[in-house]
C-alpha cells in the first residue's frame, strides 16, 4: 500500500519541478504527526524532499509529544502551513507544496 500511495503522491507532484519561487524555500519543514500516521509522514517527507532537495523535513521533534490525531505541518519558525487538528482532515500533497511555495514569496 505504501508504494501505491507513493506513486499517487509522486503523480500529484509530477509538475512541481517547474515551480518558480521568488526566494529560496525555508530550510526545514516540521511535521508533528500521530504515531499511527508514520507511513503518511514518510510519504509526505519523501515527496517534499524530492521536489525541494535543499529542504529538510523533520518529524516529531525531539522533546515533544505529538498530539493524538495530529498531522501539523509548519515551518521551522512556527508558521503553520496545515493543521489536521484545525481542519479535521489530512492535507493533500498539493496543498502542502502550494503552502511551501507561498511561504517562499
Amino acid at each position: 500500500m505504501f508504494n501505491l500511495l507513493r506513486r499517487q503522491g509522486l503523480r500529484s507532484f509530477a509538475n512541481a519541478r517547474n515551480i518558480r519561487l521568488d526566494r529560496p524555500p525555508p530550510s526545514k519543514i516540521i511535521i508533528e504527526y500521530d504515531e499511527a500516521e508514520v507511513d503518511r509522514f514518510i510519504e509526505f517527507a519523501d515527496a517534499i524532499e524530492d521536489i525541494f532537495p535543499e529542504l529538510m523535513v523533520d518529524g516529531n521533534p525531539e522533546g515533544t509529544v505529538p498530539k493524538k490525531g495530529a498531522f501539523e505541518v509548519s515551518l521551522e519558525n512556527g508558521q503553520i502551513l496545515f493543521s489536521k487538528l484545525q481542519e479535521d482532515r489530512f492535507p493533500s500533497e498539493d496543498e502542502v507544496l502550494e503552502a511551501i511555495k507561498k511561504s517562499s514569496k
